[in-house]
């Protein structure tokens, strides 16, 4: 037999009638190696950070400079450029923000530099005609499957978008869930998220399933008093 070759027992007769129908088996022996398969390694959207396909999760404190760190690295994956030293390939952006409104994204914007005639970065908050949508939106879905290069979307806040309780697995979970749908479609996934009070919970607020389901997470923090200053990235998780 070849390898990966699929037999074909019938588990219906093997597991009973209250079984899922499963027309094929694998025949775990003719698994092929790992190295059987092509891969291009991992392709960076920004270079060391950001990788394509993948989902980041950004957590700190309120007003650490989440969105505008965000902000600033989007514009430059946008155009190409260098953020931080770091290389962005060129991509679409969308912005995903149930948490600012429209007089904060503009001053943000202007802030960083950005302004009618020079900013890319697509952002869909409830000053539009329509709320932003679920992260997995049929909208949302089909633009992701039609964009080339694969875009950039980022979820602002956790909390803004998901349903259910933080604290609980299956609700974030469920939530993490729908951003691995993105990923899985090539997308390049960043969510933004607030970092809780108690001991075990610094990094990040609610249930471990955040760090279970991410295959990145950074912490930032402002170093500054007050305003923002300079900002401190430290990973707590790297997949």
């Amino acid at each position: 037999m070849s390898r990966g070759q699929f037999v074909g027992p019938d588990l219906d007769k093997i597991f009973g009638d209250d079984s899922p129908a499963v027309s094929s088996a694998i025949d775990i022996d003719a698994i092929p190696s790992v190295f059987d398969y092509e891969s291009n390694g991992i392709d960076f959207l920004v270079d060391g950070l950001i990788a394509r396909g993948s989902v980041t999760m950004l957590a700190g404190e309120s007003g650490a400079g989440k969105s505008t760190l965000t902000a600033a690295l989007t514009d430059a994956v946008t155009k190409g450029l260098d953020f931080c030293g770091r290389q962005c390939s060129q991509a679409p952006v969308l912005i995903l923000d149930r948490e600012n409104g429209i007089d904060v994204i503009q001053e943000r914007f202007t802030r960083l530099g950005l302004c009618k005639e020079n900013c890319r970065v697509i952002v869909w908050g409830g000053w539009c005609q329509s709320e932003p949508p679920d992260p997995v939106a049929s909208v949302v879905l089909k633009w992701v499957q039609k964009t080339e290069p694969k875009p950039l979307i980022v979820v602002d806040s956790v909390a803004a978008f998901m349903e259910g309780d933080e604290n609980s697995a299956s609700d974030v979970r469920k939530f993490m869930d729908k951003l691995r749908k993105l990923a899985n479609l090539g997308a390049s996934v960043i969510t933004l998220h607030n970092s809780g009070k108690s001991e075990g919970s610094k990094k990040y607020r609610g249930s471990s399933d955040f760090k279970a389901s991410i295959d990145v997470g950074i912490e930032v923090r402002n170093l500054g008093e007050g305003e923002l200053g300079m900002m401190r990235l430290s990973a707590f998780k790297a997949r």
